[in-house]
């Protein structure tokens, strides 16, 4: 840490920043370049690292004279944004969502869909029954689209127009990640030859380059990621339950229910209930049970 700090010209090789005593270096170094600090700096030549969200975000607005957190685009620019969409119980990847938005930082416009009485696809499905849940913290900026303004357009014209266009690339940049959520827009902009190559490079670019597909690819529907074996796994630990429509190479249903019988003596039932509550939790074997004891009802009326 100590090699890092010139004592001749008082300051930190690192980052050339003043640090009037050796002393006083050692908080200096911690809170701006100890490798422990999770947010890294993502300005070209900066080798800064914060402790927290915020320190970095002071950092760029006041080091960099990038714009403040709640900053916007002018007008006639919009910004696409990528996020993860992961399950809850486990945190596994289920699909990535595109967006497109007038805040200056992907986090922001990630964290403002959430607000009350959102009409956002995801946060109506994805979002709504608690299986699913919107990881803002990876949220990136793919690319910004810049709309200019034709002679003659009215103000109203030139905003619905570059709306119009925005949403166009978000679209095409939708369609060349593999599950990608669903979107309830559209758009009748038609991107050109030479406009959809550069929305391709751009995700290739990107950090979520793992997901790009140069073919275009389907959306992914909340109804198919919920009947796949991922979502039903989900399911299944949100609400503890083991319903009949689950198949996993997992095992999460036994293959074969034992019976009671004489290969099966009634003395080893409790042994056989307590080794189906840890296999598969109380809630869900009071519900077994429950249903058994219903059927049996049934048969008797």
């Amino acid at each position: 840490m100590e090699v890092n700090y010139s004592e001749s010209r008082k300051m930190c090789k690192l980052c050339k920043a003043p640090v009037c005593e050796k002393k006083k270096y050692k908080r200096h170094y911690s809170n701006f370049h100890d490798p422990s600090n999770p947010e890294l700096c993502d300005i070209e030549d900066c080798n800064c690292r914060f402790k927290n969200k915020h320190s970095l975000s002071y950092h760029k607005t006041h080091d960099h004279k990038q714009p403040e957190a709640n900053a916007t685009l002018p007008d006639g620019e919009k910004m696409i944004w990528v996020e993860k969409v992961v399950a809850v119980h486990d945190n596994s990847f289920v699909g990535v969502y595109v967006g497109e938005s007038k805040y200056y930082y992907a986090t922001k416009a990630a964290s403002h869909r959430d607000k009350e009485g959102s009409e956002c696809i995801i946060s109506k499905y994805f979002l709504s029954e608690g299986l699913c849940r919107a990881d803002h913290t990876s949220a990136i900026k793919l690319f910004t689209v810049q709309y200019n303004r034709r002679e003659g357009q009215t103000d109203a014209e030139f905003r619905k127009q570059a709306d119009i266009v925005s949403v166009g690339y978000k679209m095409y940049a939708r369609q060349h990640f593999y599950n990608c959520i669903y979107s309830n827009y559209g758009s009748k902009y038609v991107l050109s030859k030479d406009e959809k190559q550069s929305v391709r490079e751009a995700l290739q670019k990107s950090s979520f380059a793992q997901y790009y597909s140069e073919k275009l690819q389907q959306a992914l529907t909340y109804e198919n990621w919920k009947e796949s074996v991922k979502g039903q796994q989900a399911v299944v630990a949100k609400r503890g339950t083991l319903p009949a429509t689950v198949t996993s190479e997992d095992n999460l249903l036994p293959v074969k229910k034992p019976r009671l019988s004489e290969e099966n003596p009634p003395h080893n039932v409790v042994q056989m209930i307590k080794e189906a509550s840890q296999q598969y939790g109380r809630q869900a074997l009071r519900e077994i049970l429950d249903k058994f004891s219903q059927e049996e009802k049934k048969k008797l009326i």
